[in-house]
């Protein structure tokens, strides 16, 4: 019997009794303690042959498959509905817009000609859209081609010619009276009612029964659509997380010496009525420190000023802060302190003039070759929001990359979160493999994240729920590091 590697862990498998085949199409081999099944299930599937075993990924792609195939389907259904839709609009669309057409030109035209007949009553001309091109174009924008010729009334050619070689020849030199525009206006409107019989240029050609485009907007809106402007902006204010929500509403009650939890709540409950203050949740800490959320922010400041008062000589009351946005700024080469750093910030770059810049601290990359600065920065909601959206900013002679600095605490010796390495009792994991080594010993290829093979042992998903453990601990990608850093973003207050 030939040795094969296992896919997973790259180890030997000696025993056929301990090999696990895929039958998902990838045609791995593993060990029995690599497929996640138990002893007993990796004898019934080697036992008979009507029982197939798929790996994660096997089934994470026929999952996703499946799921691809709905919504596929769902797709297509709303894309043949709305085609449908628009053929019915297709159809019903010109004769609503020439209908509406023909209204409002039926009804506007003669009342805007009659206006501008009615020279001798003094009447003002009525400020309404014009629907007859031509007529619109010949008042907008006078010209050798707008002016026609009156082909039924062949007394009133000089007329009209005069009235456009005077306004031409004077139109540089002084201002048109109002009686010469409106004789040209007059003109140009009777004009437009004989468009369909064809007008004589000056020139003396006649003129083409040639629509002119609308200029309009309003009138015209399936020809000019109005542009779409986005809502959405980068500088937008950004909510308050439920968090930060629930930080405002909480009094954080410390004895200054040391005691247990129940005297800090007994001393409490004498001098404090829970029900004047519409607590919601009291949580014991193994400080001593007693933690209250009360219904809303206004009755949190009622009771921290109560509790000040009266619990001021034996403990310490104070409410939890929310972080403040950070930001990290790589690649610079000059090394400068920390008040250096923030004026040739402010100086060089106009965005950042006006913001109030904390430096948390400077440091130095010595495995880089140059550039090997980075600063980690501390800004309000607005400086973080415009130092991001510029992406590089300007320090001394380099540009320099800025990114987000948010810190999510990860153990160097088990590789888990929410503690550190100097108060870690529990044996070295290796972040790579998962082994009980530390990263400097670890001389293995496959790579094993061990929160995510934790959670799969622990929880017990579905299969379709299955976290894939192929990757190392500290990858960026890790489902475990991607919830522990939307955790720690919700205590860092964002709003603007």
């Amino acid at each position: 019997m030939t040795t094969v590697a296992c896919n997973v862990c790259s180890m030997k498998i000696v025993s056929e009794n301990d090999r696990i085949y895929c039958f998902g199409g990838c045609d791995q081999i593993l060990h029995t303690r690599c497929s996640d099944l138990s002893d007993a299930a990796a004898k019934a599937v080697r036992e008979n042959n009507a029982l197939q075993y798929m790996c994660f990924a096997c089934r994470k792609k026929q999952t996703s498959l499946n799921d691809f195939q709905k919504q596929f389907t769902q797709l297509a259904k709303k894309v043949d509905e709305l085609f449908d839709c628009i053929d019915k609009i297709n159809l019903t669309l010109p004769n609503l817009v020439r209908a509406e057409f023909e209204k409002n030109n039926a009804a506007l035209l003669p009342s805007v000609l009659s206006a501008l007949s009615d020279k001798s009553r003094g009447c003002s001309v009525p400020s309404v859209a014009v629907f007859e091109s031509s007529a619109a174009a010949a008042v907008d924008k006078p010209s050798y081609a707008n002016v026609v010729r009156d082909s039924d009334d062949l007394n009133s050619k000089g007329k009209k010619r005069k009235a456009a070689d005077d306004l031409n020849t004077n139109r540089q030199k002084r201002k048109v009276s109002s009686e010469d525009s409106a004789m040209f206006t007059r003109d140009a409107a009777e004009s437009a009612n004989n468009t369909s019989e064809g007008g004589l240029l000056r020139s003396g050609k006649r003129r083409n029964n040639v629509q002119l485009p609308m200029n309009n907007p309003i009138s015209t809106p399936l020809l000019q659509p109005l542009p779409f402007v986005s809502c959405q902006s980068p500088c937008s204010p950004q909510r308050k997380s439920s968090t930060i929500m629930k930080m405002e509403q909480t009094v954080l009650i410390k004895p200054n010496a040391a005691q247990p939890a129940d005297a800090t709540k007994s001393d409490i409950c004498e001098k404090l009525d829970p029900i004047e203050f519409a607590v919601k949740e009291l949580r014991m800490k193994e400080s001593g420190e007693v933690v209250i959320r009360c219904e809303n922010q206004h009755l949190a400041s009622k009771l921290f000023k109560a509790a000040t008062d009266r619990l001021s000589e034996k403990y310490t009351v104070s409410t939890p802060k929310p972080l403040k946005p950070r930001l990290k700024i790589v690649g610079f080469s000059k090394s400068m302190n920390e008040e250096k750093l923030v004026d040739c910030l402010k100086k060089q770059n106009q965005a950042a003039s006006s913001l109030d810049i904390q430096v948390i601290r400077i440091t130095c990359n010595d495995k880089r070759k140059s550039n090997q600065m980075t600063a980690i920065l501390e800004t309000d909601a607005r400086g973080f929001d415009v130092l991001m959206n510029l992406e590089r900013v300007i320090l001394a002679w380099d540009r320099c990359r800025v990114t987000e600095a948010t810190d999510v605490g990860r153990c160097f010796n088990c590789s888990e979160y929410g503690h550190k390495a100097a108060a870690c009792a529990k044996p070295p994991c290796c972040p790579k493999c998962s082994g009980d080594h530390k990263i400097d010993q670890c001389q293995e290829d496959a790579k094993k994240c061990v929160n995510c093979h934790q959670f799969n042992t622990k929880r017990q998903p579905p299969p379709d729920e299955l976290l894939d453990v192929t990757h190392s601990s500290w990858s960026s990608d890790c489902p475990i590091y991607q919830k522990q850093l939307k955790k720690a973003r919700q205590r860092i207050d964002f709003s603007i």
